[in-house]
């Protein structure tokens, strides 16, 4: 008799179990493979950009942790993209830590014609024309 009873809270915790096991997965796997970064943005001069300067990290399955820098330059009115760039380098060393709030790395000219986007510790940068 015993066995009969049993049996079924065994399946039953078993199902439980399971089911437990796959929600977190659900909500693991996104949380440990999602982009997350750390950056910089400046108005330019005139305010009429917004220049911004992130480093993102993310988990691939395969290549294991990715890092890489993203740039763009948008219109302060309209809030449309002007131009933007992602920089993968081969030695992530090298890369900024664009998260230090008492270091500027954003340098707008005094006329807001171009900005400069330092790169990475060798010297890499990119001299970005406004139109």
């Amino acid at each position: 008799m015993e066995d009969r009873i049993s049996k079924p809270n065994r399946l039953r915790k078993r199902w439980i179990f399971s089911a437990l096991l796959l929600i977190a997965g659900f909500i693991v796997w996104p949380l440990w493979f999602y982009e997350y970064g750390i950056g910089e943005h400046q108005n330019s001069p005139d305010g009429r950009y917004t220049a911004n300067l992130h480093r993102y990290y993310e988990r691939t399955v395969f290549d294991g942790k990715i890092e890489y820098v993203r740039a763009n330059v948008i219109d302060a009115k309209t809030k449309a993209i002007i131009w933007e760039f992602e920089y993968k380098p081969t030695n992530i060393s090298t890369l900024h830590d664009y998260g230090i709030r008492g270091q500027k790395f954003i340098l707008w000219n005094a006329t807001s014609t171009e900005v400069i986007l330092p790169l990475d510790t060798t010297g890499k940068q990119i001299v970005v024309p406004m139109p």
